[in-house]
């Protein structure tokens, strides 16, 4: 997909059970002028699912973390914060904390707001 040379890529990283609240955050982001990728919307069924998140992820200016215990308990996506620290400071990085957990590893120097219930 080709995209107009000023829009920014995003990649939102999410547990899949946070899909919904990640979705949100999709909708908000391209209503902002962003183009963003979310797995579970843009994959189609016979994509190469990995070669799609590595090219996702190497592509994207902009990488928005869902962070909440279940992110933190999913491989996949802590992997996609670890891969995505390898390219600072090309890629700015938004963590946001849906039930308390914040920036760890590599990304633990970043604030990550909190967006969900207190």
């Amino acid at each position: 997909m080709a995209l107009p040379q000023n829009r920014v890529r995003a990649f939102i990283s999410y547990a899949h059970v946070d899909r919904h609240r990640a979705a949100e955050a999709k909708r908000l982001l391209d209503a902002a002028g962003f183009s963003s990728f979310l797995a579970h919307e843009d994959l189609e069924v016979s994509d190469e699912w990995r070669d799609c998140l590595v090219r996702e992820l190497n592509a994207c200016g902009l990488f928005v973390s869902l962070l909440s215990k279940a992110y933190m308990a999913s491989v996949w996506a802590v992997q996609e914060s670890g891969f995505i620290a390898s390219r600072l400071p090309e890629v700015v990085i938004a963590p946001l904390s849906l039930d308390g957990p914040r920036s760890s590893g590599f990304v633990g120097h970043l604030q990550s707001p909190s967006v969900g219930p207190d």
